[in-house]
C-alpha cells in the first residue's frame, strides 16, 4: 500500500489502525510538548491573564447593565380608566323609554329588559335616571315606575347614576340608601354656587357615598348648573365633574374654530372633563345643528374625545321631540321637562336599514370607544388649519386613531404628519366616516397628503411612529 494510507487490521479480535506515514501532515503536540507549554511561566501568565480578563469584562457589562436599567427613565404604568371615563353616560327618563307591563308608562323592569340594546348595541356601560324620584320625597319613586328591588335588580347589571334634584334639603341618610341600593354615583342638580349650605355639605356628601363601598373608584358625584362656568374649582376637591354644556351652546352653524374651543378647554383641577350633548329641555340633537355633517363632526368628536359624553336617550338614532312642550336651543328651567316616548318601533326600522344613518355613525364611534386604549386611555393632539379640525388619540404600544373633519365648502387636502402630530405615519387605514363619505372601511390613505371632501369626517386607524 502506498505511503500516507491508513490500513486496518483485526488480530486477536483486536481492532488496529495502522496510518502509515503521515509526511507533512500536523498530528498535533506530543504529551511531552504539551506539558512543556503547561508549565511555562509566559503561558501560565498569558492563561491567568486571559482568565482574570473575561471575568473583568463579564462582571463590567453586568454591572452596566444594571446602571442602565436604574438610571432609565421608566414607563409610567397607565392607570385603569375609571368607569365614567371609558363609557359615555346615557341619560333615560325612566317613565318614557320602555314598558314592561302594558300601562302605558316606562318603569324599571322595561329599562332592565332592554339592557342588551344599552350594553352591546351601543356599547354604554353607564346610565343616569331622571324624573325617577319624587322631588318632595328623595326616598320614594314616582308613580308606577317601580320598586326598590326593581332598581336594585337594575343597578346589579350596570352602573346608574341618580340625578336628584336639590329642590329639598339632601338628606345624608337618602344618599347612603340609594348607594347601598346600588347606586354607583349622583348628579345633584339646580346646584346653587351662592348657597353656603351646599358648599359645606358637600364634603359629607361624598364622605357618605363613598363610605357605601370598598372601591372609592367605584361612586361618581357630580354638580349640575346652568351657570356651570362660575362655579367654583374649589367644587372639584369634592366631585367628580362639573357638567358641562358647551356643546349645547354651539351655534347652529358652528365652525371647525367653535368645535376646537370647547374640544380644547382644559381643567387644571380634579374634574373629569365631560360634555352634556342632549338634554331634556332643549331641542333634539339631531334637529339642533345645520347641516348635518355638522352634527355628525360633533357626535364623533365628543364620542372619542378625552372626555365623559353624555347623551340623550334616543340621539343615537336621532330621536325627536314628540311631547307637547316647546323647545329652544337655550337651556331654559322647565318645571317636568319630557322629549316624549322612546320609539322602538321607529329604531327597528333604522337598526335593520342598510342605509347611513346617525345610529351607525353613533354605534361606531361609541364601539371604538369601548375597546381601543388609544380613545379611552391615550393622550391627544387637537389642531384646528384652514377651517379643518383635526385630533389623534395615541397610546403607546395600542392602535392609534385620528379624526379629521373639513368644515369647509370645498375640498381640502392636509399633511397630518406635520399638522397634527408627528407619532402619525404616512399611511392609515379608514376605521368609520361620516354619512356623507365615500370612502370605505379598513380603505387605505396617505396620511401626509390627505385628500378629504367638504362636510366629510374620517376616524383612521394607524400604527404609531416611534418617539425620537
Amino acid at each position: 500500500m502506498s505511503e500516507g494510507v491508513s490500513k486496518f487490521s483485526a488480530e486477536n479480535g483486536e481492532a488496529k489502525v495502522d496510518i502509515g506515514d503521515s509526511g507533512d501532515c500536523l498530528v498535533g503536540l506530543s504529551k511531552a510538548e504539551v506539558m512543556k507549554y503547561a508549565t511555562n511561566p509566559t503561558w501560565i501568565m498569558l492563561r491567568r491573564t486571559l482568565f482574570f480578563l473575561f471575568w473583568a469584562i463579564w462582571v463590567a457589562m453586568l454591572v452596566g447593565a444594571i446602571f442602565i436599567i436604574i438610571v432609565t427613565p421608566r414607563c409610567q404604568k397607565g392607570l385603569d380608566p375609571k368607569w365614567f371615563e371609558k363609557s359615555p353616560i346615557y341619560t333615560i327618563r325612566v317613565d318614557s323609554f320602555a314598558d314592561s307591563d302594558g300601562d302605558g308608562a316606562g318603569d324599571l323592569a322595561g329599562l332592565t329588559d332592554k339592557l342588551d340594546y344599552i350594553k352591546h348595541e351601543i356599547s354604554i356601560n353607564a346610565i343616569a335616571l331622571e324624573g325617577l324620584l319624587e322631588k318632595s320625597d328623595l326616598h320614594a319613586i314616582q308613580g308606577r315606575q317601580g320598586s326598590e328591588n326593581d332598581f336594585k335588580n337594575l343597578a346589579s347589571q350596570i352602573k346608574v347614576i341618580l340625578k336628584l334634584p336639590l329642590v329639598p334639603e339632601v338628606d345624608l341618610e337618602k344618599l347612603r340608601k340609594w348607594a347601598e341600593l346600588g347606586a354607583a354615583g349622583f348628579i345633584l342638580e339646580e346646584f346653587d354656587d351662592m348657597s353656603s349650605q351646599y358648599y359645606e355639605a358637600m364634603p359629607r356628601w361624598r364622605q357618605t357615598i363613598f363610605n357605601t363601598s370598598d372601591s372609592p373608584d367605584s361612586k361618581l358625584l357630580a354638580l349640575s348648573s346652568s351657570q356651570f362656568n362660575q362655579l367654583r374649582e374649589e367644587h372639584c376637591n369634592h366631585v367628580d365633574m362639573i357638567l358641562n354644556y358647551d356643546m349645547i351652546r354651539l351655534p347652529q352653524a358652528f365652525m371647525s374654530t367653535d368645535l376646537h374651543a370647547a374640544l380644547g378647554e382644559t381643567h387644571t383641577s380634579k374634574c373629569r372633563t365631560n360634555f352634556v350633548l342632549g338634554m331634556a329641555n332643549v331641542s333634539p340633537f339631531v334637529t339642533r345643528f345645520e347641516p348635518r355633517s355638522l352634527m355628525e363632526a360633533l357626535l364623533i368628536f365628543n364620542l372619542l374625545s378625552d372626555s365623559t359624553p353624555i347623551v340623550y336617550y334616543g340621539d343615537e338614532y336621532g330621536k325627536r321631540d314628540t311631547s307637547s312642550e316647546p323647545k329652544s336651543r337655550n337651556i331654559v328651567p322647565m318645571p317636568d321637562p319630557r322629549t316624549g316616548l322612546m320609539d322602538w318601533i321607529d329604531l327597528a326600522r333604522v337598526r335593520i336599514d342598510s342605509a347611513p344613518s346617525i345610529y351607525k355613525v353613533f354605534t361606531a364611534a361609541a364601539k371604538l370607544r369601548k375597546l381601543e386604549a388609544s380613545i379611552y386611555q391615550g393622550s391627544t393632539s387637537l389642531r384646528e388649519s384652514d377651517s379643518v379640525l383635526s385630533m389623534s388619540r395615541v397610546k403607546i404600544g395600542y392602535p392609534g386613531f385620528v379624526v379629521v373633519s373639513n368644515f369647509a365648502t370645498e375640498k381640502k387636502t392636509i399633511n397630518l404628519l406635520t399638522t397634527v402630530s408627528r407619532l402619525i405615519p404616512e399611511n392609515g387605514n379608514v376605521a368609520m366616516t361620516s354619512t356623507n363619505s365615500k370612502h370605505l372601511k379598513d380603505e387605505k390613505l396617505k396620511l401626509n397628503e390627505l385628500s378629504i371632501e367638504a362636510g366629510e369626517t374620517l376616524v383612521i386607524e394607524f400604527v404609531p411612529e416611534k418617539e425620537t
